[in-house]
């Protein structure tokens, strides 16, 4: 499988165009008097430590190559973008196609206009190693006209509002970009303060070394695209996932659970989901008496490859089923707790009273030797190659550690801390 960020990384040397220097001391005191000059293959650069006006729209790239908008950093720091200019605005909002925005700090900054952080209605979009904050409404969006958007290395807490603003929320065009692919990875997403951690619409999904806590409803959404959004096939449509590598943390005061799968109630999405090597916390008793993994109407199929299990708030229901047909089942190598119920036979795992971790109450789940997690994993056939290690509890400082070979069988998210 041809992965996404590789036809990012060929597309970002195509082209070299002119530098763009942002400042207070520059020719350009802010990023809205550089947007409409921008074409492919253009570099702007942002000076650090300065707070600058949001609302900043970027247009269409009317060159080949992707024009990147890059943060430096200053003595206070990365560059600050706050607040909008127009009620339901957003900080950055990008209209056109290959974008990459990377090194800054997007907030609402108090403003209550502020509807999203960073909003995306193009394809080929890219936010890399910036920080999300703050923002009432939500935090990171794609439209669903939108096309493909990677998420890398980004931070995003205090966002969401309600049942239906969310801290990441992404939509794809069935019709202009069907095979839209999301991809997140090496992302530090925590305490929301509404709605979701993730939720996506878009048609494939990657979702890989992040680590996810304390949504104020689900960690997960992944369901179908939006009927009222856009026309879906009558027999709905496949929007497939590939869950990787996370740690994944409900948090007690959850009112969600870890992952929902398949429909909102608004269209379900017949998706092909494969859970492998994550690492799943949870602390709510809610979520654990309502079932972890939620699959709501139709959903295809559910692997489930090297994952551990670990609840606080005492027994727990696997998965809740509510659906049909029912999904076809596959897995092996699990690590649950003792007492757990509704674990698919087909998963085939193993359960123990005590993962072996360094030390839960500091959020430390990496395994300590002689844990029962350490080379007890099974081989995926056809599965996704696990190669990274998520961050530990925050954003870019762990960014693309690789998960060392000897390690591939290790259960969790997390291999053996100085194994060779």
């Amino acid at each position: 499988m041809l992965r996404f960020q590789l036809g990012l990384g060929a597309l970002v040397s195509t082209a070299r165009g002119a530098t763009y220097e942002v400042g207070p001391t520059r020719v350009y005191k802010n990023l809205q008097q550089v947007t409409g000059l921008l074409r492919g293959g253009d570099v702007v650069t942002v000076d650090g430590g300065v707070t600058y006006k949001g609302g900043v729209t970027f247009g269409a790239n009317a060159g080949k190559g992707v024009i990147t908008v890059r943060g430096l950093l200053g003595s206070g720091g990365r560059p600050v973008l706050a607040g909008t200019s127009v009620q339901g605005g957003s900080v950055i909002r990008v209209l056109g196609s290959g974008y990459l925005i990377e090194g800054f700090d997007l907030t609402g900054g108090g403003d209550a206009r502020v509807g999203r952080g960073f909003y995306s209605v193009g394809d080929d979009v890219t936010l890399r190693d910036c920080v999300v904050h703050d923002c009432h409404c939500t935090g990171i969006a794609a439209s669903d006209v939108a096309g493909s958007l990677t998420l890398d290395g980004v931070e995003v807490y205090h966002c969401g509002n309600g049942l239906y603003a969310h801290q990441i929320y992404v939509g794809s065009s069935l019709a202009k970009y069907p095979g839209a692919v999301f991809r997140m990875q090496y992302c530090y997403v925590h305490d929301g303060t509404g709605g979701n951690n993730v939720k996506s619409r878009v048609t494939r999904n990657e979702i890989e070394y992040n680590w996810i806590e304390g949504a104020a409803f689900h960690e997960l959404d992944l369901v179908g695209p939006d009927p009222k959004a856009q026309k879906t096939p009558a027999g709905g449509v496949h929007c497939d996932g590939d869950i990787v590598g996370n740690v994944l943390v409900v948090a007690g005061e959850s009112k969600g659970t870890v992952a929902r799968l398949g429909s909102d109630g608004t269209a379900a999405s017949r998706g092909r989901y494969s859970f492998e090597n994550n690492t799943v916390i949870v602390d709510s008793e809610l979520s654990a008496g309502f079932g972890l993994l939620w699959l709501k109407g139709e959903v295809d199929s559910l692997t489930v490859w090297n994952n551990v299990f670990w609840c606080t708030a005492g027994p727990m229901k696997l998965t809740r089923m509510e659906g049909a047909p029912a999904p076809a089942m596959a897995g092996d190598g699990n690590w649950l707790p003792v007492g757990t119920t509704n674990a698919p036979a087909e998963w085939r795992a193993v359960r123990g009273t005590d993962p072996g971790f360094a030390d839960v109450a500091q959020e430390d789940y990496r395994p300590v030797a002689g844990s029962p997690l350490i080379g007890a994993g099974s081989v995926q056939v056809g599965g996704v190659p696990v190669t990274g290690v998520p961050p530990l509890r925050q954003a870019a400082a762990d960014h693309e550690v690789v998960r060392p070979a000897g390690r591939a069988k290790d259960i969790g998210a997390y291999p053996l801390p100085g194994a060779p």
